[in-house]
């Protein structure tokens, strides 16, 4: 097996190690000037993986920098995380979401994400953007703070 790593520090803030194979492990991000970082990742990377995120609001600034042959996004370790938006368009087709610190969710409009699994954060409500996930397959919350789900659904 070739295996080639990329790693990249910038400073004391931002770091991203890469294996042109198909992952990027991304840390320590704290504001949206340390976006410039998925311009160092390489065509063959489609997994990006973040931990350690220090920003409170996740959102279509944040996803419109990742490349777009990203398509997995997993976000740990970030207790800082309060609000993710899910932006409409976007390459990623996966989203996991562990350890944060997540409150809220909000889907913006024709969203083609497949797959969002959550847990272990502090989502305790669902919001009725959800109805934006129409192509995703599979949705995953657990060990959150949800206590019921309304599963009524309303066609258009």
């Amino acid at each position: 097996i070739f295996l080639i790593l990329i790693v990249v520090k910038f400073g004391c803030s931002v770091h991203i190690v890469c294996e042109v194979s198909a992952v990027c492990d991304i840390h320590d991000i704290r504001t949206s000037a340390d976006f410039f970082v998925h311009r160092y990742m390489p065509s063959t990377v489609t997994i990006a993986m973040y931990q350690n995120l220090d920003i409170g609001f996740v959102n279509v600034a944040f996803f419109s920098t990742i490349p777009s042959y990203v398509t997995t996004v997993d976000i740990k370790n970030s207790k800082h995380i309060r609000w993710l938006v899910i932006p409409g368009q976007s390459s990623v087709s996966q989203l996991n979401i562990a350890h944060t610190g997540l409150r809220r969710i909000d889907v913006e409009k024709n969203s083609v994400l497949a797959e969002l699994f959550v847990a272990n954060s502090n989502v305790a409500q669902i919001s009725p953007t959800i109805s934006n996930l129409q192509a995703t397959r599979n949705i995953g919350i657990t060990n959150c703070m949800i206590e019921s789900v309304d599963m009524v659904y309303t066609l258009r």
